[in-house]
């Protein structure tokens, strides 16, 4: 089994001042990485054979790595430049696959406050599930394996649960963002993006869904539920669209896609009848 704390020192040895001090700290900084990993089978630690950085990566795609320049790289969900002082940036390579996730940079002297910071760790580990979306991480190829150790090998005291508000508030974000793009732009990343979405698990299963989805179902119905024929019952306070909600014909749960033919925006009433409604709600008449 390998010793994880031999590889940081290894690492920092050779590529931190002052190492001996700081050490611990990044003990307590790759520690909460691997607690908060939502899918460690799929996870890999180690010095990859390039020497390039220290990392844990799924795929190739970093979710925390120490490089050679000082810089210290943590994945994200969401954009957190207002609330954390770091910079942030976006994956440009996520921008493409209907899953935007960011980047945020610190410094090795930041390595401390980083592991203390429970509000980064809480989007990381929303991110760690989002990136599977990602192209990068859907191939365990060797040349990304090669001097690495699959985090599940050697770590077993994880949070495989994600903060469901959290998720659902930058989830709506999301959704706000995507309405605001062109309907061309956003079928181009549905179109690249996986129909299977990905599930985790909270208090019950929920799934990261495809805000574009969401976002296209929407500007398709012009406000009007797609089983009653009214118009939305009120506008958003926060954009005046046509509130209406999202409903999967065929729910995810039981194997329905995450995909524009397998959703219709229905108004609350109806939606609510849809989940939960003793009256018989016609199936036949949502999918035509």
């Amino acid at each position: 089994m390998i010793d994880w704390k031999k590889e940081i020192d290894n690492w920092i040895s050779l590529k931190v001042e002052n190492f001996q001090t700081v050490r611990k700290d990044f003990y307590s900084l790759f520690e909460k990485a691997f607690e908060n990993t939502v899918f460690p089978e799929k996870a890999w630690f180690g010095i990859p054979l390039s020497k390039n950085s220290l990392s844990l990566s799924l795929g190739s795609v970093f979710l925390l790595g120490s490089v050679r320049d000082g810089a210290i790289w943590i994945l994200v969900d969401c954009d957190l430049s207002d609330v954390v002082p770091y910079r942030c940036e976006i994956v440009k390579s996520s921008i493409h696959s209907g899953t935007n996730l960011f980047w945020i940079e610190a410094r090795n002297k930041n390595v401390k406050e980083i592991s203390n910071n429970q509000l980064i760790w809480e989007h990381y580990r929303i991110a760690s599930a989002k990136v599977l979306r990602a192209p990068q991480s859907s191939a365990e190829r060797e040349s990304v394996k090669k001097g690495k150790t699959r985090l599940s090998d050697f770590w077993k005291d994880y949070t495989s649960t994600i903060n469901y508000e959290l998720s659902e508030k930058v989830f709506e974000r999301e959704v706000s963002k995507s309405r605001k793009e062109k309907s061309d732009e956003r079928r181009i990343r549905i179109k690249k993006a996986s129909k299977i979405p990905i599930m985790v698990e909270s208090k019950s299963i929920s799934f990261v869904r495809n805000p574009d989805v969401v976002a296209e179902t929407l500007e398709n119905s012009k406000g009007i539920c797609a089983y009653c024929g009214n118009y939305a019952p009120f506008n958003r306070d926060s954009d005046e669209t046509p509130y209406l909600e999202v409903h999967h014909i065929i729910p995810l749960s039981e194997g329905g896609e995450d995909s524009i033919e397998n959703s219709v925006a229905l108004c609350p009433n109806c939606h609510r009848q849809a989940h939960f409604g003793k009256l018989n709600f016609n199936i036949d008449k949502i999918k035509k």
